[in-house]
């Protein structure tokens, strides 16, 4: 037998063991790659999720709140409180309605009660003949918290800013309104009212 063939032939354990480590340092090297490239894609998609969020937040739309029931402390008539929350505005292409709360006298007031709840940022009021002066001074509560005190406005639309976090929100019309332009007179005369906000 050549030994001396085999000799040469043969492969010593010490270059397996360096062949060995040297595959086993690449595969570490691109596992660590393959870690960090996960890594970085992970907090770039997070990031963007977070941001996402927040933008739909400061973006999100007040929504018209539906009101559950209305009670009054008195009326006039068929011009009862459920007409303030009907949908139907005072005028319709210039030709009055009659859908409005009405009642002679100072103070009157009103309960709305929401089925859950809510979160009031806008309240938009129509009023009849508002347009022509006929407005109110008026206070809002939250029990018996006060949170919005004056008058409504010289327009048919007219549209007040508040915070308010509740299931009822409680109007008194306390006077005629204090406004150069508004007329003194002695009626309520309030069509529609509108809350906006969150539930």
């Amino acid at each position: 037998m050549n030994f001396n063939k085999f000799y040469k032939s043969f492969i010593p354990f010490s270059s397996i063991k360096c062949f060995a480590s040297s595959i086993y340092f690449v595969f570490l090297i691109i596992l660590i790659l393959i870690l960090i490239i996960q890594s970085c894609h992970s907090q770039s998609s997070n990031s963007k999720i977070i941001y996402d969020t927040i933008y739909v937040n400061q973006k999100k739309p007040l929504i018209k709140l539906t009101v559950d029931l209305v009670r009054v402390d008195s009326a006039y008539g068929s011009f009862i409180g459920d007409k303030m929350i009907d949908g139907i505005p005072a005028f319709v292409n210039g030709t009055q309605t009659n859908s409005r709360w009405s009642v002679e006298g100072y103070p009157h007031c009103a309960i709305f009660y929401f089925s859950k709840i809510v979160s009031i940022d806008v309240i938009r009021f129509n009023l009849y003949k508002g347009d022509k002066g006929f407005t109110n001074h008026i206070k809002l509560y939250n029990f018996s918290d006060l949170i919005y005190e004056g008058n409504i406005g010289g327009l048919l639309w007219n549209t007040i800013h508040l915070k308010f976090y509740g299931t009822a929100i409680f109007l008194e019309v306390s006077a005629p309104s204090e406004e150069p332009h508004g007329i003194t007179n002695n009626w309520i005369d309030i069509s529609e009212i509108e809350f906006y906000g969150y539930d």
